[in-house]
């Protein structure tokens, strides 16, 4: 009887163990999806007794996609998705999809209340079940648009200034010229001259090749 007793008591002792590092990993994960920088959602495909998904339910979300989309918690957080997105119908052929095909799926959308531009990526956690995570990608976006007006600008500089100019690459072949240094020596086309190699030009000294090779500035004349 001893020996049951002690086989019982270990066997709970074991089982009450378990429980509680299951219930430590449980406050992990959510100490993780509360704080991480992503918004997190996870939802779950609502089916008719026919098996065809009508809508789905919201059932965890994070206060950081409270913050990207400038809506509450409450407005996600065990809500379906037909009173929660305004395109639930679109959401959900994409949920479907990404279950079907037993991949993930990539998106970017731009939250109309908040501004913010959001890269999405949903997957398939388990049947009929599906994270996303939202990453906002809104000053990436803006630092790209300053990128490229700054790109505009300095090409109009390089095509419209007065002295004529030449951009070899560190190979010392020729990659571009603008308009005025074409004018200035009556060049018709770029294709004539582009790939024609700075360093073998016998007009220039090995010194001068030097300097150039060492990124020395060099003032000379032909």
């Amino acid at each position: 009887g001893r020996v049951l007793f002690r086989s019982l008591l270990s066997m709970c002792l074991e089982l009450r163990r378990r429980e509680i590092e299951a219930e430590d990993r449980r406050n992990d994960l959510n100490a993780l999806f509360a704080y991480m920088p992503l918004g997190y959602l996870r939802v779950k495909l609502m089916r008719n007794e026919q098996g065809k998904a009508y809508d789905f339910y919201i059932t965890e979300a994070n206060q950081k996609l409270a913050e990207l989309t400038a809506e509450p918690l409450e407005h996600f957080l065990h809500q379906r998705g037909s009173n929660a997105s305004p395109c639930y119908q679109h959401d959900l052929l994409t949920l479907e999809k990404v279950l079907n095909d037993g991949c993930y799926r990539t998106l970017n959308h731009t939250f109309d209340r908040s501004g913010r531009l959001c890269h999405i990526v949903f997957y398939s956690s388990r049947a009929d079940e599906l994270v996303g995570l939202f990453l906002d990608m809104t000053e990436v976006d803006r630092m790209r648009q300053a990128l490229t007006r700054s790109e505009g600008m300095l090409k109009n500089v390089f095509e419209n200034m007065t002295a004529g100019v030449e951009i070899y690459d560190a190979e010392g072949r020729l990659i571009n010229i603008n308009p005025k240094d074409m004018e200035l020596f009556g060049i018709s086309s770029k294709k004539d001259v582009l790939g024609i190699n700075l360093f073998e030009n016998p007009n220039i000294s090995e010194r001068i090749r030097q300097q150039i090779r060492q990124e020395e500035s060099v003032d000379f004349y032909t």
